[in-house]
């Protein structure tokens, strides 16, 4: 990664945080059509923070806290509690790796859906779920933590409502769903560690037989109940921060 100046400029004023409690692909059915993806606004914030964050002069020593990012984060991210609410994995994980000596940044993408399979012309719920590692080995992200969280998600230019949440890293927030159709993410330093774990909701309709792509829903989907996410995603992130350090 190339270096560059550090980012300038402030948001516009935000009350202060608030208090939250933390406590394989199957095989598609013919017709599949997916009703709804969110996709890319957290990917994209983080890009910008990263891309922005070194100064030139001297840095202090950053604590990694013994946090290793390199492959296998995917297979690291058991999620064993958003399984109980989300369902099985299906597909295979996407990952992607970028080391420097500055900064290691890598993304995790994984697709989940309930097991019960829906009759035909029904909506099954399903959910994408992204997590982020960052690595500052330079420069401590402490101080740029809170901007990082409040970037807008989506480009409307809105800072995003942080909740914080104890017990977790160093520093945590959660950032409940700013609108329908989008999901709650959370995000946690931790020295120079900096992980995000997201998920988005969707549904997918399912059509067999020869009048597959041809039918039409009269009423949209419910938009999915996540709730319930936001303790699971603590416990998953907590464990997960755990391997990433053995």
């Amino acid at each position: 990664m190339i270096s560059e100046p550090e980012m300038v400029g402030d948001f516009p004023d935000w009350p202060e945080p608030g208090t939250a409690t933390s406590e394989d692909r199957p095989a598609t059915p013919r017709g599949r059509r997916p009703w709804l993806w969110a996709a890319g606004g957290a990917v994209a914030a983080s890009a910008v923070w990263a891309g922005g964050l070194y100064a030139t002069g001297t840095q202090p020593v950053v604590d990694t806290r013994g946090f290793r990012v390199g492959d296998g984060l995917c297979e690291k991210a058991e999620l064993n509690a958003l399984r109980l609410s989300l369902g099985k994995r299906t597909g295979d994980p996407i990952e992607a790796v970028v080391e420097h000596s500055a900064l290691d940044r890598v993304t995790c993408d994984l697709s989940f859906v309930p097991d019960v399979k829906p009759r035909e012309g029904e909506f099954r719920a399903s959910y994408e779920v992204q997590i982020i590692a960052h690595l500052h080995k330079k420069a401590d992200p402490e101080a740029e933590f809170e901007a990082f969280a409040r970037q807008p998600r989506w480009g409307d230019g809105a800072p995003a409502r942080l909740e914080a949440v104890d017990g977790l890293g160093e520093k945590a927030f959660l950032i409940p769903p700013p609108a329908e159709w989008e999901g709650p993410r959370l995000v946690v330093l931790d020295g120079g560690a900096v992980l995000e774990l997201g998920i988005t909701p969707g549904y997918e309709s399912y059509y067999e037989g020869e009048g597959e792509g041809e039918g039409e829903f009269e009423e949209p989907p419910p938009e999915p109940d996540t709730s319930a996410l936001p303790p699971l995603m603590v416990e998953d992130l907590r464990d997960l921060m755990a391997a990433l350090r053995s």
